[in-house]
């Protein structure tokens, strides 16, 4: 992907300047890290089921998955300081290694660039893992920052393809602030995977993509809007009818943005809750094109765009990015109270 940075840029969302009481306390009623092993498996590569087999079991143990993110926690470390992409794919895939491998190439030409959020290696504040009787396996987990209680939980979801092949992390969010994180099962039991089109939720979950994609494109003006709750949906402002709006606002006369939104190519990721409900995992793709009108070039000011691009001419086409955004959401279940509308619970952008 060559993500193309326009004339003007809105500045990313600093949750990390949030205060750490906006952030959700797991220490309260979430039993997913408390649940006693259900294996003492010594690695996270696992044995393949017995010919014949097809118990359901939860995909890792929590011992298990504080092991492999004490792992990938040192691993993204290293990677992200050497900006080696290739070595980030051991351990990072989809929407999760495309953002690192954009964020390399940026601080190859831009070494003052932000680095990628560091992966928090503990506490393990939930642990949601897929029951399966095979594989690839999933694994959803909130991790915080231990040395900085200030920086905003991370989300997880990593996968493992095949029995001797490591966890990859697919998809790395930051908690919103006052998330409302549904109860889960624990961890010795695990969470049964919603098929995308099972009809038990306020919303079939995919199709939670594409309509919020609309939502951010049109606004109110969406025929899904009163489908997700929009308080505290701070994305919405940022990359929303408010968000696009400011970027044409200002843009000189003689240049328009214009935006659009596709669904990513990457898997929806669903495991039930408690309550009937759902946490979704997706992505989409937005892309935002800034053009001449009067029959004039466009260029880059310098910056990340034209350290990603690498394109430093002027184009009477117009120029355009395309930002990647990871979305985690919660479903409600049908019927399961008054406010069954959708929440977002965390994203990343990039």
């Amino acid at each position: 992907r060559v993500a193309l940075i326009p004339l003007l840029a809105v500045p990313a969302l600093a949750l990390s300047a949030c205060s750490a009481d906006y952030w959700p306390n797991f220490d309260l009623g979430a039993p997913a890290t408390s649940a006693p092993p259900t294996s003492t498996a010594p690695d996270e590569a696992t044995d393949e089921p017995a010919e014949g087999e097809l118990a359901s079991e939860p995909a890792v143990t929590v011992p298990q998955m504080e092991r492999i993110m004490r792992r990938v926690a040192v691993f993204a470390g290293e990677v992200d300081a050497s900006r080696d992409a290739t070595v980030a794919a051991e351990r990072f895939t989809g929407p999760a290694l495309e953002a690192r491998t954009a964020n390399y190439a940026i601080r190859g030409s831009l070494p003052d660039h932000p680095a990628p959020t560091a992966i928090p290696a503990s506490p393990l504040t939930l642990t949601l893992p897929q029951q399966v009787t095979g594989w690839p396996r999933t694994v959803l987990t909130i991790a915080k920052n231990a040395d900085d209680p200030t920086v905003a939980p991370t989300a997880l979801v990593l996968v493992q393809e095949s029995p001797r092949e490591n966890y990859k992390i697919e998809y790395a969010m930051a908690l919103a602030p006052d998330a409302d994180v549904p109860l889960v099962a624990p961890a010795s039991v695990g969470a049964a995977p919603i098929s995308p089109e099972f009809k038990g939720l306020v919303m079939p979950t995919g199709q939670v993509a594409s309509a919020y994609a609309d939502v951010l494109l049109k606004g109110d003006a969406s025929p899904f809007a009163t489908m997700f709750d929009p308080e505290g949906d701070l994305l919405r402002e940022q990359l929303g009818v408010t968000g696009q709006q400011a970027i044409n606002d200002a843009l000189p006369a003689t240049a328009d943005a214009t935006f659009s939104n596709v669904v990513g190519d990457s898997p929806t990721v669903a495991l039930a809750t408690n309550d009937a409900g759902a946490l979704v995992t997706v992505s989409i793709d937005q892309t935002e094109k800034v053009a001449p009108n009067d029959g004039g070039t466009i260029g880059f000011q310098p910056g990340p765009g034209a350290a990603l691009s690498g394109f430093s001419e002027k184009s009477a086409k117009g120029v355009q990015r395309v930002i990647g955004i990871q979305l985690l959401f919660y479903v409600p279940g049908v019927g399961t109270g008054e406010n069954e509308q959708i929440r977002l619970l965390g994203w990343s952008e990039s």
